[in-house]
């Protein structure tokens, strides 16, 4: 025990008490193995963690004025009676500077320095509160938005993805799978034959997947010049080896390279069939700034309409993508700006079990106007 009591000592002691206090009531809600670096708010209760701190901050907003509180103020000195007062109250003044100033101050201004550094630290807690609730609110909406931003990148790359995988070569020999599958070259170039006649005023025609080079054949034999492309280097040596003039290379790559209205004639016989719809229309365009003012667009493919095609031909060629009705191919043809010269069925199927007219291949002649 100390010598003398003083109001000093006393309000240390009631601040060791509230520590103490403190101290043990932290330490006995503690959970174990609670260490608050490491400790995790995951997403599901982050929001609630939120949503908490907001409720509790209105609720203390509400019960501390931000203005100075009465607590602070000087005592002031009334009395009940109205006429006695004015005498009363200054004997009361006196009393209280001769009776109580000189140890009850000593209290009282103590207190008002605690109730100050009290008001000032909550006022304080709650300007920073205030401005913690910015920043969270801040980092929820750039996070929102960083989200929104990924998942547009994740569609971007799927997409991208997507067009390389359809770009990418297959490890597939199609000169040998087109050797097996397809018809001999006396039914082809018979079937390719009704096409010459759209060609005869033209300088030189564009063989677009020109294959073994049958088409090329047709073109020399009624005296047309004709060059053919084709992504198959063996086949494009077949060609070169009748003697006719032919290049192994990419069909959008080729065109990109052509000089615009320098080509009078293009045939592509059952090739759109194997590009995608981005590429078809691609194809077409290139096509129309390629040719010359009234320059020839033909193309061939399979009948898409026949039930016996695409039952029994269609995907027989792994290589061939999601097919196109007629109608739909001859609509972008025109949406492109080609005019139609001619839209027809050719090549019919015998036996046909469906229908009494059924036909192998769907036939576009266009032009350029």
């Amino acid at each position: 025990m100390p010598g003398k009591i003083t109001p000093g000592f006393i309000m240390n002691q009631i601040r060791n008490g509230v520590r103490a206090k403190d101290e043990s009531f932290i330490s006995s809600n503690k959970p174990d193995n609670f260490d608050i670096e490491n400790e995790m708010v995951t997403n599901e209760n982050a929001k609630e963690l939120i949503n908490n701190i907001t409720v509790n901050l209105k609720r203390l907003n509400h019960r501390i004025t931000p203005n100075m509180p009465v607590a602070f103020l000087e005592p002031y000195l009334v009395s009940r009676f109205k006429k006695l007062g004015k005498i009363i109250i200054p004997f009361r003044k006196i009393g209280t500077r001769l009776f109580t100033k000189w140890y009850v101050d000593v209290f009282a201004n103590q207190q008002k320095h605690f109730n100050h550094d009290v008001w000032f630290g909550v006022n304080t807690s709650i300007e920073v509160i205030r401005n913690q609730q910015k920043l969270i609110y801040n980092l929820q909406k750039e996070s929102i938005e960083n989200k929104v931003s990924l998942n547009k990148l994740k569609e971007e790359f799927a997409k991208l993805n997507e067009e390389v995988n359809k770009s990418k070569p297959l490890d597939f020999d199609y000169s040998k799978f087109a050797e097996k599958f397809s018809a001999n070259a006396e039914v082809v170039k018979n079937i390719y034959s009704q096409y010459i006649q759209y060609f005869v005023n033209c300088d030189t025609v564009l063989d677009i997947g020109c294959g073994k080079g049958y088409f090329l054949e047709l073109l020399q034999e009624n005296g047309l010049n004709g060059i053919g492309i084709d992504s198959d280097s063996e086949l494009v040596n077949s060609c070169l080896l009748k003697g006719l003039r032919a290049e192994a290379t990419d069909v959008i790559k080729y065109l990109k390279n052509a000089q615009d209205n320098s080509i009078s004639g293009i045939f592509m016989g059952h090739v759109i069939e194997h590009l995608p719809v981005n590429m078809k229309i691609e194809f077409l365009e290139l096509c129309l700034s390629k040719l010359k003012n009234e320059g020839v667009l033909v193309l061939e493919t399979p009948n898409t309409s026949s039930v016996y095609v695409m039952h029994n031909l269609y995907y027989l060629d792994p290589t061939h993508e999601k097919p196109l009705l007629p109608e739909a191919l001859k609509h972008l043809a025109v949406v492109t700006g080609f005019s139609v010269v001619n839209s027809y069925l050719s090549g019919p199927i015998d036996n046909s079990t469906d229908s009494p007219i059924q036909y192998y291949n769907y036939s576009l002649i266009l032009k350029k106007e």
